[in-house]
């Protein structure tokens, strides 16, 4: 990505590590395996003052880092709520949704690091009434061992398992603050486009087979949620609606075959005949057969008019 680092990450990192390395500066992050909030406690973030995302879940770490306000989880009938420099750490396949408090002015900016196999996806959030993303970056290398060593201490909770933890983040972030220094990445507002051209050329690569947005998830290694808000605010649409759109794209081409109906929606992997048609009526109003018909009609005219 050739545009310059994201300054405002750069600086959040470097904070970071630099509190890591001052006794009691660093404060143990909250996880799943933690204490939720008390009962009496939960009734503040179970009202309606609060606003919370979609519940999700995904096959990759997140960790949360409250960089402004405050912000709260959701998991396992539980409450999380984590303050500014305060760390969450999210396990892979707990479903999760998390909230912030109603206002009109900015509540709440997390940075968001999603850990993947071989790359951690980054990027900061600003949740108020509206939520914004605001840019990203992408960083190349194996730091996942971390983060399941860190879980691993917080399930077993073994004699020092607060310092094994702390150390664990500590090495997650210097590591993701050298990489953005020494300018092996790159980052700004241009993340959320290339992310767009990554969801665009996966739905083109994948135009057959049934398309969800946990499986673009999946493979992008970015919350269904941040897709859908980055997808829409970019392109103006959601992504469901373009998947449809690329699908129809492709069967109007397969109208002009002798394929039957039947057999464009299997091959494109709608559930049946009737949803194809359902579809491709609603988004081209008129009906696959009455596109098909208007198509040989046309072509019946173009013939006489050459004879």
């Amino acid at each position: 990505m050739a545009v310059n680092n994201n300054p405002l990450i750069v600086e959040v990192l470097k904070n970071l590590c630099e509190k890591a390395d001052k006794p009691n500066g660093f404060l143990l992050p909250i996880s799943i395996y933690s204490d939720p909030v008390s009962d009496e406690d939960a009734k503040e973030y179970a009202s309606s003052d609060y606003a919370y995302i979609q519940k999700e879940t995904h096959d990759f770490y997140e960790v949360a880092i409250a960089l402004k306000g405050s912000a709260v989880f959701m998991m396992k009938g539980g409450y999380y709520p984590i303050h500014e420099n305060q760390i969450l750490i999210v396990d892979k396949g707990v479903i999760h949704a998390n909230g912030w408090l109603k206002t009109v002015h900015d509540n709440a900016l997390i940075l968001w690091i999603s850990i993947a196999e071989t790359k951690l996806r980054i990027h900061t959030t600003t949740y108020s009434k509206e939520r914004l993303y605001d840019s990203g970056m992408d960083i190349f290398g194996a730091v996942k061992p971390l983060v399941e060593e860190a879980f691993r201490e917080l399930k077993t909770k073994n004699d020092g398992y607060e310092q094994a933890v702390s150390s664990y983040i500590k090495a997650l972030l210097t590591f993701v603050y050298r990489r953005i220094e020494s300018n092996i990445i790159s980052s700004g507002s241009i993340w959320g486009r290339l992310l767009v051209q990554e969801i665009e050329e996966y739905v083109y690569e994948n135009i057959s087979a049934k398309i969800t947005l946990q499986q673009i998830s999946k493979s992008l290694a970015v919350s269904s949620n941040y897709l859908s808000i980055v997808f829409k605010q970019v392109r103006g649409q959601n992504i469901i609606e373009y998947i449809h759109k690329m699908k129809l794209n492709k069967a109007v081409t397969l109208l002009h075959t002798d394929l039957s109906l039947g057999e464009i929606a299997k091959r494109l992997s709608f559930a049946d005949q009737f949803h194809f048609s359902k579809v491709f009526k609603k988004h081209m109003e008129i009906s696959p057969s009455e596109y098909r018909k208007l198509i040989s009609d046309d072509n019946i005219e173009s013939g006489k008019a050459t004879k």
